[in-house]
């Protein structure tokens, strides 16, 4: 197993030649999804960066990078893998694990790749579909018979949670097996907890086996229920993405919890409410399948004393005013807090409309939020003013990325874009999620007033994401530069002074 993985400017210089770097035939001549500034756009973080791929003939592929260390990584896949091709489910997609998918710098790592689910995940199928009561309740009962169908197999995947679950033509389909259990990997420990969100408060890394996803079933089947009968729900208990109505607050404090009071006070869930409370106090070995809890068979349970660690439930926090410390953890799943100055609206020359909510000012390269693609158009749908947030502290939650030495996040749903009450929250939020090495609060260095939009003059300059097959297909060995994102222009032009680098000492592929 390396000792070292890629960093993630490793893996954007990488996949601008996915020709030279990938060892497996149908990705060498793959071309990548690219952003708005026509770099390759990552989809999702958390053990792997997730890339959209098209291959020569058109098939469209979620290829995963690794860049965290998983010990025994490869028997988990092997069994994996064989499992899904024996078993054949419409919830399930073959993956293709490969121990040396991708060779950077001289060393092999290991990747997956898989088709590509054309569909949204549920947290953007729910946040376009809130007026569709019948259609929330229709997916609810096929979770219930996913989770059913799940039970019988006698398997989990791990980390369901409303960004793994996708919707395709009103079906489910289940992504990212990272933590998926299968009966051959039994007596082994989790390798990740999954999504503090839809998880019960006591799981513990020694927890793998088939119930794994009771609690997580338990919850999404609450929300979408819920939603399906109250859909104002979502305004007011859905922000910065991490969970579905539902945070892990809910869940360690159930008896105080204001959301579990209202669904409270829906009839035909009361009884569900008073019972879940139960299942929230309760062990993890305790709680009862999907099917029994929804028709009532489950006992109460005795109340069972739960300490999760002091800093669970936050996720990993940035100041905005911080730049640098944001630019050195680039393509981390992460917040950042930040006065917003100013909110810039744009065109690229391809036609591609964009907003930029800048959390300090533009010309000194400020940490930015990007709107772009369906995060812009649902944005509109919701009759949101991005305008309103000047002068507001605000939390987003995404991937850190970065262009021309300015961080930044785009945001794939507004939910993403959490408004806070004032500093004093900001500066909580940062205090509990911050890294260990990270300044505190009172050190942030931030101006004392937002600005007004910028001129054209200080505008951001004008980007293009149209690209030649030529220029993205030429072979050029891997250059990176520290921290910082480079455009791919620039990127061929030092490619090119050592073209010859990575033929002479590349490893012949394998899988």
């Amino acid at each position: 197993m390396p000792s070292r993985y890629p960093s993630f400017n490793d893996y954007q210089a990488a996949l601008q030649n996915p020709g030279v770097y990938f060892n497996q035939p149908i990705l060498r001549g793959s071309q990548p999804e690219l952003d708005l500034w026509g770099l390759p756009r990552v989809r999702s973080g958390g053990f792997a960066l997730t890339y959209r791929m098209t291959s020569r003939d058109g098939q469209d592929l979620a290829v995963r990078c690794f860049h965290k260390p998983v010990e025994d990584r490869t028997q988990r896949y092997a069994a994996i893998h064989e499992y899904l091709l024996k078993v054949r489910e419409p919830f399930f997609l073959p993956v293709h694990y490969l121990a040396k998918g991708i060779t950077l710098k001289q060393q092999t790592y290991p990747i997956t790749y898989m088709d590509w689910v054309n569909g949204d995940t549920l947290e953007a199928w729910l946040y376009s579909s809130l007026d569709d009561q019948q259609g929330i309740h229709d997916l609810s009962l096929e979770l219930v018979a996913l989770a059913a169908r799940l039970g019988a197999l006698g398997v989990a995947h791990g980390d369901l949670s409303h960004r793994n679950i996708m919707v395709r033509d009103r079906k489910l389909v289940l992504v990212d097996y990272d933590g998926m259990y299968v009966p051959a990997l039994q007596g082994r420990t989790s390798p990740e907890l999954g999504n503090i969100h839809f998880q019960h408060p006591a799981r513990a890394s020694a927890d793998f086996n088939s119930r794994l996803d009771r609690f997580s079933e338990i919850v999404l089947f609450l929300a979408l229920s819920a939603l399906a009968r109250r859909p104002q729900l979502w305004k007011k208990y859905q922000s910065g993405g991490e969970g579905l109505l539902f945070t892990r607050e809910n869940f360690l404090d159930p008896f105080n919890s204001p959301l579990l009071q209202e669904l409270e006070t829906l009839t035909d869930l009361r009884s569900h409410i008073q019972l879940f409370r139960q299942i929230c106090i309760s062990s993890l070995e305790s709680v009862p399948t999907l099917s029994d809890f929804i028709s009532m068979k489950a006992r109460s349970f005795p109340r069972v004393e739960i300490n999760p660690p002091a800093d669970a439930g936050h996720r990993l926090t940035y100041q905005a005013a911080d730049r640098f410390t944001i630019l050195r953890n680039l393509g981390k799943l992460a917040s950042v807090v930040g006065l917003v100055h100013d909110v810039f609206r744009g065109t690229t020359p391809d036609g591609h409309a964009h907003i930029y909510i800048n959390l300090g000012s533009w010309k000194g390269r400020c940490f930015t939020i990007i709107l772009w693609d369906k995060a812009l158009e649902l944005l509109k749908k919701a009759e949101i003013e991005p305008d309103d947030f000047v002068g507001s502290w605000v939390s987003v939650t995404g991937i850190l990325t970065a262009f021309n030495h300015r961080p930044q996040i785009a945001v794939d749903l507004p939910t993403e874009i959490e408004v806070l009450s004032g500093e004093a929250e900001a500066a909580q939020r940062y205090e509990s999620g911050r890294g260990k090495y990270s300044r505190p609060w009172s050190m942030a260095a931030r101006s004392s007033e937002p600005h007004a939009a910028p001129s054209q003059k200080e505008a951001p300059p004008k980007t293009s994401i149209a690209l030649s097959a030529a220029n993205r297909t030429e072979p050029a060995p891997l250059i990176t530069t520290g921290d910082l994102d480079v455009p791919l222009d620039i990127l061929k032009k030092l490619s090119s002074m050592y073209a010859d680098l990575i033929s002479e000492q590349r490893e012949p592929p394998g899988g």
